[in-house]
């Protein structure tokens, strides 16, 4: 819709989960090279790759968590050039209640160590 819309005060934003539920071919680098003119924000959260029921469960998790490699969207990210702001998309439910949650990140979890292994946080403009 931005690209028909084509203005300068219209852009899109990437958020993971939402992504994950509707693309099924898990090609985000793609999708992001040709959002990169008008990508304003990115939204993350820790998810796994595929869920057959309804339901945001594994599609919302806490960062460190799920099968999907959140570190190397982030570093897609990275040699696209994006500069954006980057959110944590986080909501607790039955099956991960927020006294279940890590600390937050990058103070821990499988995706801060990945970053600690020399993959560079994008730095924002």
């Amino acid at each position: 819709m931005a690209e028909k819309v084509d203005r300068p005060n219209v852009g899109v934003m990437f958020n993971l989960c939402h992504w994950l539920r509707v693309d099924q071919s898990r090609d985000c680098r793609s999708l992001l090279h040709r959002a990169m003119p008008r990508l304003w924000a990115v939204s993350i959260n820790g998810a796994d790759v595929h869920d057959e029921k309804p339901g945001w469960d594994h599609y919302i998790q806490p960062l460190d968590r799920g099968s999907f490699d959140v570190a190397g969207l982030l570093k897609t990210l990275d040699e696209l050039g994006y500069k954006g702001p980057i959110g944590l998309s986080a909501s607790a439910s039955a099956a991960t209640p927020a006294s279940t949650w890590p600390a937050p990140w990058p103070h821990g979890g499988k995706c801060a160590r990945r970053f600690e292994s020399g993959t560079r946080i994008p730095a924002a403009s």
